[in-house]
């Protein structure tokens, strides 16, 4: 029978071992198990002050407490959510229904094996999810993780439906197969799923009884969780790009043991019959959990792509042609597994926020609000690289960073470190809070290695004097415009464009600096400094950006504020 859902107990952390539908591994390494699961006497719900960089959330409530708490998804009413959870009285993770409030918290799966990946039916008299409780009641064994990181993607999920008014559990879809990573249209007429039942991880679409099955996705590689859109005309997902016979026979091996490597998901999107696929984001990380927004204009999904450490996961918004990317989360560690309400009003998701253990996930909704800001963007009007054998610089079309792996000193004539410095032109900041600056170089396409080196050495912006310029600059330029020393914040990875290049994104989080600079009638000017060695990465490794005067103006040096 359906039980109520309390705990007390100290809880495992299910990160540990979670790895599957559709991205649990993501967790496992970011921290260490919590030690207790959710208290006797947690409330309901929990409201929490607004992040002032998440100005699209508020009203932010928390509605676990406790435990590792995620994929958390609405009814399409939304006065429920459905989610799965890990806690101390069963072997595995387990699904949870719950009020949109928190309240109610009721187990719909059986309290053997391992769930994952609930969903209602339109109608909200079922719930569907996938569980491995016929073939094994107890906990999936924990991975080994000698061959680098992966997720499990296990056979014995079969797909299962309850009714919430007679409590029986229907089998769905048997296949001796990796079956779950179910979503449902919210008219009732198909449901997608991810399985590995033609010897691939393809995603296909039934009726919601099993029927009717056709395969929509045809790609060696890992397309999986699928989300229909709330009108039922489109389909998102994510999938990754093999592109080399190399990365192919690796995806082929580890498949043959039931295990994937996710460390590059892209977002893709298609119509809800497969045609049409097209891919939405290059990013160079690990993209998943997408939704639509009600409007079909927008995705919403997770992504640890701008972290070097490839550590931080956040929320990001970006339109289905692959415009206006922006950020929406900004708190340490992890938020993901969005998905709007019906009406675009409310979003939920999970997040590290505000746990009482380290590492501990929890479910959150806010409201979905489009602010009042203003956005402004200005390009470069001079750049220079200060390098003893640096030259024409008014026409030179990159700019060069490295160190001598140390810390940097003040200018020397003969000095090995490699600085690039660039100035914006005077701008007019409109009255208001700024909630967000930043300036953007593009990598070339690396030649050496650079991504894997940015982990170990930071590139870093800093404030440096400005009224150079790139016209009458000599070397000794340096002796009166050599960075300060206060950095002003470290490189994240933006986007990846076709040719291999990628966006480094500067985010200057101290405004009163920053409101200095703006305020220099000469303009706001930045220096990039680093202490990679050049003998250590070589000549190939170093750091290399498009500068002002690069023929493309998309990838030339911008500075771009949001203030509300």
């Amino acid at each position: 029978m359906i039980v109520a859902f309390l705990v007390a107990a100290p809880a495992l952390n299910p990160l540990a071992v979670a790895q599957d539908c559709p991205t649990h591994g993501l967790l496992a390494s970011l921290a260490p198990a919590p030690k207790h699961g959710a208290p006797q006497n947690a409330p309901a719900s929990q409201k929490h002050p607004n992040h002032p960089q998440e100005f699209h959330l508020t009203n932010v409530t928390q509605l676990t407490f406790g435990g590792q708490n995620a994929e958390a998804y609405w009814s399409v009413d939304g006065t429920q959510i459905t989610y799965q959870t890990r806690q101390p009285e069963y072997p595995d993770e387990q699904i949870i229904t719950m009020n949109a409030d928190g309240s109610k918290k009721t187990l719909v799966s059986t309290g053997e094996g391992r769930c994952t990946c609930s969903y209602f039916s339109p109608d909200a008299k079922h719930v569907y999810f996938s569980s491995t409780h016929e073939v094994n009641k107890g906990a999936q064994a924990p991975l080994d993780m000698s061959q680098g990181y992966l997720w499990k993607v296990n056979p014995q999920f079969s797909l299962y439906r309850r009714n919430l008014a007679t409590n029986a559990l229907e089998p769905i879809l048997k296949r001796n197969a990796y079956i779950a990573e179910t979503t449902i249209a919210a008219d009732g007429s198909y449901m997608t799923w991810t399985s590995t039942m033609d010897g691939d991880l393809e995603i296909y679409r039934s009726n919601l009884d099993g029927t009717n099955i056709k395969r929509l996705t045809n790609n060696v590689g890992y397309d999986g969780g699928p989300f229909i859109s709330w009108d039922g005309k489109q389909i998102v997902y994510r999938r990754d790009d093999l592109r080399t016979d190399t990365e192919i026979n690796d995806y082929k091996r580890l498949l043959a043991e039931n295990l994937v490597r996710p460390g590059r998901l892209d977002i893709w999107v298609m119509d809800a019959d497969g045609g049409n696929n097209r891919r939405v984001t290059r990013l160079g990380g690990a993209s998943f959990a997408p939704f639509l927004h009600p409007d079909g204009r927008q995705i919403i999904f997770s992504s640890n792509f701008h972290d070097p450490k490839g550590r931080e996961f956040d929320l990001f918004v970006v339109n289905t042609d692959g415009t206006g990317l922006r950020q929406i989360t900004f708190t340490p560690e992890f938020d993901g597994f969005p998905m709007f309400n019906r009406e675009g009003t409310k979003l939920i998701f999970g997040s590290n926020r505000f746990g009482k253990e380290q590492g501990e996930t929890n479910i959150f909704v806010a409201d979905w609000v489009e602010p009042d800001v203003t956005r402004v963007k200005a390009e470069a009007t001079d750049d220079v690289w200060l390098y003893p054998f640096a030259t024409n610089q008014d026409s030179d079309s990159f700019l060069r960073v490295w160190g001598t792996g140390a810390d940097l000193a003040t200018f020397t004539e003969d000095g090995e470190d490699s600085v690039s410095l660039v100035r914006f032109p005077a701008v007019t900041v409109p009255a208001g809070d700024i909630v967000s600056a930043r300036v953007v170089l593009t990598h070339v396409n690396p030649e050496g290695g650079q991504r894997a080196n940015v982990r170990k050495y930071p590139i870093e912006i800093r404030s440096v004097k400005s009224g150079f310029s790139e016209k009458s600059w000599a070397h000794a330029l340096g002796a009166t415009h050599w960075p300060g020393p206060r950095v002003l914040g470290s490189a994240q990875f933006g986007e990846t464009r076709e040719d291999g290049s990628f966006e480094m994104v500067f985010e200057i989080a101290q405004v009163d600096k920053l409101r200095e600079l703006l305020s220099d009638p000469l303009g706001p000017a930045f220096a990039f400094t680093s202490t990679a060695p050049a003998s250590e990465v070589g000549r190939t490794g170093v750091y290399k950006f498009f500068s002002r005067n690069a023929p493309d103006a998309a990838v030339r040096p911008r500075l771009e504020i949001t203030v509300r």
